[in-house]
């Protein structure tokens, strides 16, 4: 397998290509040098394998971004944040799909954007495509690697998050006992936690963690406190 880098942010030397060979699974782990300045790196990921139909090769993008310490991010809860919006298409979740897509694009002007996903909930591959077409903007995919540990706690260790120095938020849905723990583990390491709700005007926040009624009061939130 080999990772060649395809998009570079301008004034960044580009990162060396990688090469190794998949696991027995098909999993490829790979150290790349940290970059001289913080931006969004796109490389293409191509496997090569022989089969009895002969040579095959297939590649897919991969994006790394690394955040400024100033710029924000916003972690995007899938599938909870955006059921609706990657579900069956209606005239509802059109309408609501174009909102939270316009807010997220709006927001990745000055925050980097990605997206958190309760694995194995689909595949970045197909994830990175329906995000794509329903107008989200590009974005690393969290969470997916099977070996992560379910805590979230545990997984904001594992992928470094809490020690990003720039604001830190996540948008997400409770439905169930668990998903409100998640919250708060989040607030816990530092996030502010957007929680969607309809009718929130009663609701006070706990420490770190806010209803918010749709995704108009959470670019209100995160442009607040930038």
């Amino acid at each position: 397998m080999s990772l060649e880098p395809v998009a570079t942010p301008e004034g960044v030397s580009p990162l060396p290509t990688q090469r190794g060979k998949t696991d027995r699974i098909g999993r490829f782990a790979v150290s790349l040098p940290a970059p001289a300045a913080p931006g969004m790196f796109k490389f293409r990921a191509s496997v090569e394998w022989n089969s009895l139909a002969g040579r095959r090769v297939e590649s897919a993008d991969v994006i790394l971004e690394v955040p400024s310490e100033t710029r924000p991010i916003v972690l995007v809860k899938i599938p909870q944040a955006l059921e609706r919006e990657l579900g069956s298409p209606s005239e509802t979740a059109a309408a609501t799909r174009c909102l939270a897509a316009q807010v997220l694009r709006e927001l990745a002007q000055t925050a980097s954007i990605a997206y958190w996903v309760d694995a194995p909930w689909g595949n970045a591959l197909g994830l990175r495509d329906r995000l794509e077409r329903r107008g989200f903007p590009p974005g690393p995919i969290l969470g997916l690697d099977p070996t992560l540990p379910r805590s979230a706690a545990e997984r904001i260790d594992r992928l470094a998050l809490a020690r990003l120095r720039g604001g830190k938020w996540i948008v997400s849905k409770e439905e169930r006992p668990a998903e409100r723990a998640e919250s708060r583990e989040f607030a816990y390491k530092g996030f502010q936690v957007l929680v969607l709700k309809s009718g929130t005007s009663g609701e006070e926040a706990e420490s770190r963690i806010y209803p918010v009624d749709g995704w108009l009061q959470v670019k209100e939130k995160v442009l607040a406190r930038r």
